[in-house]
């Protein structure tokens, strides 16, 4: 199965903030502390990197996004980066600790998306395991 992605990257002057982490919650499928964890993000001028089923659902999410003032835009997933990556996290004493392996680099990195706009004090970080 092809994943797409919608990706923001940035945000313009006058962002309506509240109907992102909204338009985040309710078309993301994003819980709504996720959702604000994501708007954060892109605040702090961070990548949010968000899976859609198909190509019709991130063209439509991507509008809508750039409609409220965010930088966004839409992709399938890319095949380059196939093979095994990891996400990996390391506790406030250091203790590292594999979380998942995934089968492309783009499953990972919208993992690893999801896992920070949480905004727990670990840190995470893909590995390359193929």
């Amino acid at each position: 199965m092809i994943e797409f992605r919608v990706e923001i990257t940035g945000w313009r002057e006058g962002l309506r903030k509240v109907s992102l982490t909204t338009l985040l919650h309710e078309h993301a499928g994003l819980s709504l502390v996720e959702a604000k964890a994501c708007t954060g993000r892109v605040l702090d001028g961070r990548l949010v990197a968000l899976s859609v089923p198909s190509q019709e659902a991130a063209d439509n999410l991507a509008a809508r996004l750039r409609e409220l003032g965010a930088i966004a835009f839409a992709s399938p997933a890319s095949r380059n980066g196939n093979g095994a990556w990891e996400l990996w996290r390391q506790d406030d004493n250091g203790h590292r600790v594999r979380v998942a392996r995934y089968g492309s680099q783009d499953a990972a990195r919208a993992e690893l998306a999801r896992f920070e706009a949480l905004g727990h004090k670990q840190i995470y970080w893909l590995e390359d395991a193929s």
